[in-house]
């Protein structure tokens, strides 16, 4: 392949790859109602998770979502949850499960269509996108993380963010996980 055919696919490429770099925030509303999107937290990182109430492997990895809230929450970084729920669902399972990230209600099909504009053709949960101060796409997991992976994907997205300990929570889920 000569230069220029090389150049062309790389530009292909790029244009292809751009198509998911920055879709648009659809409005959602936080658990009191009020519109919100994910330019609300414009500058900073932000880890977003669809997920949803029902969701077995959502619900085995929202001890380390927030986890990784803690840790990294004071140095520009957000977890935010949209769920693929209702509000009265969210509102009781946060409040069960203690939740202190944000968790913004999408509903099932505005929720699947951020999605799809992020890239998760298969509709299923939980997805997550960590997108940039900025709103481009760094990186997405679809399935639930482990601690390694959400750890990786950290580091490799996150200039200048030291390795924190690990927490008693983070150790309790590991074990319970087996």
């Amino acid at each position: 392949m000569d230069r220029r055919s090389l150049l062309k696919s790389v530009l292909l490429a790029a244009s292809i790859a751009g198509l998911h770099s920055r879709p648009a925030s659809a409005a959602m509303r936080d658990l009191e109602g009020r519109p919100r999107d994910l330019e609300h937290w414009t500058g900073q990182t932000r880890l977003v998770n669809f997920w949803a109430t029902w969701c077995g492997p959502c619900r085995q990895e929202l001890p380390l979502l927030e986890d990784t809230q803690r840790r990294y929450g004071n140095r520009g970084f957000s977890v935010i949850g949209v769920a693929l729920d209702t509000a009265d669902a969210v509102s009781s399972f946060k409040q069960r499960f203690g939740i202190t990230y944000p968790l913004l209600v999408a509903g099932s099909q505005d929720g699947l269509d951020m999605m799809r504009d992020y890239g998760n053709t298969t509709g299923a949960v939980p997805y997550s996108v960590l997108l940039s101060p900025g709103g481009d796409v760094l990186d997405t997991q679809l399935g639930a993380f482990d601690d390694q992976q959400l750890r990786d994907m950290l580091e490799k997205n996150l200039k200048n963010t030291p390795r924190e300990p690990e927490t008693q929570l983070t150790r309790l889920f590991l074990t319970d996980r087996g």
